[in-house]
């Protein structure tokens, strides 16, 4: 075991949190960007783990941490140069298309029922125990155990899952 500094992964998350809360200052809308979507997973999936240093990344040296740690900053800083830098227009025409959502009545439905869809299955799961879901969404439990559990390598109903919880 080693003892791990979250100092860095805390500094890159400050980053992150700095690019989302720029976005959320000029447009509220750009919530709803792919751009958001990416940082705010990068923020779940890499940076808060990082931030907790469970016992699993304690493990790793304090320089394989941090070597991980660039890594995932310097991902970040490939992803935003390429969103913002590409001169491809993929999905011009199919904006062009699709009518523009001005009712925010309109907007908050497709949240709300977002939000359902994608909270529903895990709420199945808890037993509809708000508590049990906040902890273990939050990792302040272990990991929910019975029918989300995975083997060391998982299985493809958990890879299923897990591409779930991106959309």
């Amino acid at each position: 075991m080693h003892t791990l500094s979250n100092a860095l992964a805390i500094a890159i998350a400050t980053l992150v949190v700095a690019c989302l809360v720029y976005d959320v200052r000029r447009n509220l809308y750009r919530i709803l960007l792919g751009r958001t979507v990416v940082l705010v997973s990068v923020l779940y999936w890499y940076l808060l783990e990082a931030i907790r240093v469970p016992e699993a990344i304690q493990s790793y040296a304090p320089n394989e941490n941090h070597f991980g740690l660039i890594c995932v900053l310097l991902s970040v800083g490939v992803f935003l140069a390429a969103y913002h830098s590409s001169p491809f227009n993929l999905f011009a025409g199919l904006g062009r298309r699709l009518c523009v959502l001005d009712d925010p009545r309109v907007l908050w439905r497709m949240l709300l029922a977002g939000m359902a869809i994608g909270f529903g299955s895990l709420l199945i799961y808890v037993e509809f125990n708000v508590l049990a879901f906040f902890e273990g969404l939050t990792g302040m439990s272990r990991r929910w155990s019975g029918s989300l559990a995975r083997e060391r390598y998982g299985s493809w109903s958990t890879i299923l899952y897990e591409m779930q919880m991106f959309l």
